[in-house]
């Protein structure tokens, strides 16, 4: 049994019960969630517009140039319809048989695929259409971006020398087959050796050489040797700047979808894509902040970043807790015990939340990376513990973004203009949301005021 927190209003009970969204009362333990198959996987359910589509690909560079509509016309339900059954085959050749682990994800193995499946439609798959395909696929949201990424950074290499299966393929002398890796897990691995040896001082050359030079120093140290088919690849990726157009090999990283995506016992199966998520990143190099959160993190650091934000509502729902100051007197006088009112326990919360997020860049967990409060609330919508519902509503206040405003004047202000709509009553326990949309304001505010002599204004708040 356990208990869930952070706090809504029903209609039926405004005046009287804050209900709890992450859970009311006692609620039993949620059943194991089965393994994700591989259409759920990749299906587009975080993000709206793709960062990685342009206008170009939907309409066409000119008049002369093909576009999307031109060979999957969305108007046209029949095409869409085959595209769709097209794609559901190759992910159901995707799902392992039984007592099998499951195929690996490779690019050049699932174009293959789907173009097959494509031409068994009926539908148009010459290599120079297989492109326009996987647009529509992201278009119709049976893939992500995620997904989306990998697979438009290997098309080039795959246009250009093919790829088939069965060159793939290793048999010992007993007769057991065995496919060799994924050659774009190859080639993101040889590039990342070439970056350890040489650092900022890297070359396209040095990636060259390091593939020209690879038969032999694996056959020195007693390991398989390329197969020619492997070379091939590996060439191919590298002429087509492969690691240059993707941060991730498409099988590495749909592993870690699989284990944090909707991980959160209160994932709804039914939220909708939101904004936030597919929003280009500062500083992310034209990433959406999806592409740039599984860029940067594994799904364990994704999960420790959403556990952090389940913290925060847990510690400033008042259904579930309060908070006192207790100061001990070494004189053996009485201690002395300080309740803290609402807000200011929602603002403990949100101050101990900074702390944690502080605290995880010490942490030999994030070695290197510098997680932020924006990581902890992208994190907390990929696990499904925050609704896409719930942040655009928090990012759609924009009155708590003036940071010449103090918090408690936010707090007011969004009651007035608000208060009918999300049902928050004061000084009853803040929402859920109205909380997620003033940390939100706060994290902003202090970036921007936080300097000698203009500190926070927290009123009489002791926080």
């Amino acid at each position: 049994m356990f208990r869930r927190s952070s706090i809504f209003l029903t209609p039926l009970l405004i005046s009287t019960l804050v209900l709890n969204p992450l859970a009311a009362a006692t609620l039993a333990l949620a059943d194991e969630k089965a393994p994700l198959t591989f259409a759920e996987t990749v299906r587009n359910t975080k993000e709206t517009d793709s960062v990685l589509i342009s206008d170009t690909d939907l309409q066409g560079a000119d008049e002369d140039s093909p576009g999307l509509e031109d060979y999957y016309p969305s108007q046209d339900a029949n095409v869409q319809a085959a595209v769709a059954a097209a794609f559901a085959a190759v992910a159901k050749s995707m799902e392992p048989k039984e007592n099998e682990l499951p195929p690996e994800a490779c690019e050049p193995a699932l174009l293959t695929r789907f173009q097959s499946a494509l031409a068994t439609q009926g539908l148009p798959a010459d290599k120079t259409e297989i492109r326009f395909a996987l647009i529509t696929l992201r278009q119709k949201n049976l893939i992500d971006d995620v997904t989306l990424m990998p697979l438009l950074a290997a098309y080039p290499a795959w246009a250009s020398i093919g790829y088939d299966e069965r060159e793939w393929t290793r048999t010992d002398s007993e007769g057991r087959t065995a496919f060799v890796d994924c050659p774009t897990d190859q080639y993101l691995q040889l590039v990342g050796s070439v970056r350890t040896e040489f650092g900022r001082k890297m070359k396209r050359k040095n990636i060259v050489q390091k593939i020209n030079t690879g038969a032999k120093e694996k056959n020195d140290a007693g390991q398989p040797r390329y197969l020619a088919v492997q070379t091939n690849w590996l060439r191919a990726l590298e002429k087509t700047s492969y690691d240059t157009n993707t941060r991730f090999a498409l099988n590495s990283i749909l592993k870690q979808v699989a284990d944090t995506k909707d991980a959160s016992p209160r994932a709804d199966p039914n939220d909708k894509p939101t904004k936030v998520m597919s929003k280009r990143k500062k500083k992310g190099k034209g990433l959406s902040n999806r592409l740039a959160l599984y860029s940067m993190y594994n799904s364990f650091q994704i999960n420790m970043l959403a556990d952090e934000f389940k913290k925060f509502t847990e510690r400033m729902d008042l259904m579930s807790a309060d908070a006192t100051i207790v100061i001990h007197y070494k004189d053996g006088r009485p201690d002395e015990t300080i309740p803290l009112s609402p807000q200011e326990q929602y603002r403990m919360a949100a101050k101990l939340l900074h702390k944690d997020v502080e605290e995880l860049k010490l942490s030999g967990i994030f070695a290197g990376k510098s997680p932020t409060f924006d990581d902890v609330i992208l994190a907390s919508v990929e696990t499904g513990f925050l609704h896409a519902s719930e942040l655009d509503a928090a990012m759609g206040v924009d009155d708590v973004w003036n940071p010449a405003v103090s918090g408690w004047t936010k707090v007011v202000t969004i009651v007035k203009k608000y208060g009918g709509t999300v049902l928050m009553l004061i000084p009853n326990p803040i929402s859920f949301w109205a909380g997620l949309a003033l940390t939100l304001a706060e994290t902003v505010i202090t970036k921007k005021t936080q300097s000698a002599g203009n500190p926070d204004d927290n009123g009489i708040s002791i926080f």
